[in-house]
């Protein structure tokens, strides 16, 4: 094997694997979340307002009670979307998802969708 031969190789493994990589991110990003606090539904959608604080995200129509896009120029980024519900203890359930996107070659246009909805649960969690 000549020397042009090992670089289209290398390149085209590559690009396997960053699709591969692409894939992986868009199944994580698609995963539901889920947990259960002691916070009633109001200090809930509280926390969760205070975690999308700033000029990074703006509301966006979508299925949940809260639905919120990652500002952009193109305003194709995924919606995160929250569903809370109340539980007969006083508590709350809580669903995180993205439930719009775009994607190309079949990975998913989810800029800031995974550690969003980490950092939603985890300050959920923690409060």
């Amino acid at each position: 094997m000549d020397a042009a031969s090992g670089v289209i190789l290398t390149l085209v493994g590559l690009i396997i694997v960053v699709w591969s990589l692409g894939l992986w991110l868009t199944s994580v990003a698609k995963t539901q979340l889920e947990t259960q606090v002691t916070l009633s539904p109001a200090r809930t959608v509280d926390i969760i307002e205070q975690c999308f604080s700033g000029l990074l995200w703006k509301d966006a129509p979508g299925p949940g009670a809260i639905n919120k896009r990652r500002r952009s120029l193109s305003d194709k980024t995924a919606v995160i979307s929250i569903e809370i519900a109340p539980l007969p203890n006083g508590g709350s359930h809580v669903a995180v998802w993205m439930s719009a996107w775009q994607s190309k070659y079949g990975i998913a246009n989810d800029s800031g969708v995974i550690g969003m909805k980490k950092k939603i649960i985890r300050r959920l969690e923690a409060a």
